[in-house]
């Protein structure tokens, strides 16, 4: 009887944690750069109860008896498909089509990855700086922020399709600059580790 009823409290336990992961993507619905989760499970260890079993006759039958334990969480994966694209009106709010992650300076010096887009221009002790919402630095291709002097007109600046910067000179034409916007892959996305903000 408490065999049953722990096999019983793993399920619930199990289910519990799978509608919190629900309620999750629920409640991050409209969050930029969300990644779903999705519970996975597992059964439990399996007991003999018996080795061998027999017939009504008695004759010995060719299986053992066995019983689950019940079930647990073996992982909460992230999902890391294309999402839907939005226009926005934001002169510095960007997306990847495709694979690959933002690359993010935080305050300790590392780097985290994200696939927000919404960035800002920030003015900093210099100049300028790409920022995103909470005020990190955007990295460049080579890892380090993106800034500009502050005798730059931010207004000129343009970017291609490939993240490249380019900024419109005298002659009204636009110029590489030859910083571009950093961007990582994964061969294993799902082992990054969430740090909130949708930050990886």
């Amino acid at each position: 009887m408490m065999r049953a009823l722990w096999t019983a409290a793993s399920g619930m336990k199990a289910q519990q944690t799978s509608m919190d992961t629900l309620s999750n993507n629920l409640s991050n619905i409209n969050t930029t750069g969300y990644k779903k989760e999705t519970a996975r499970f597992q059964t439990l260890l399996y007991q003999n109860i018996q080795k061998k079993t027999t017939d009504s006759e008695g004759n010995q039958k060719p299986i053992g008896a066995q019983v689950g334990l019940g079930v647990k969480v073996a992982a909460i994966s992230t999902e890391f498909e294309q999402g839907e694209l939005t226009h926005t009106e934001g002169d510095f709010d960007f997306a990847i089509q495709g694979n690959g992650f933002f690359m993010i300076q935080m305050p300790d010096g590392s780097t985290a990855y994200t696939r927000n887009g919404h960035f800002t221009m920030a003015v900093n002790g210099t100049g300028y700086q790409l920022s995103t919402a909470e005020g990190y630095a955007v990295l460049d291709s080579e890892g380090n922020p993106i800034t500009f002097d502050g005798t730059t007109d931010v207004t000129k600046l343009s970017f291609d399709n490939y993240g490249r910067i380019m900024l419109r000179g005298a002659d009204n034409n636009p110029h590489l600059t030859g910083v571009t916007i950093g961007a990582a892959q994964f061969n294993n996305p799902a082992g990054l580790n969430k740090i909130g903000d949708s930050y990886f």
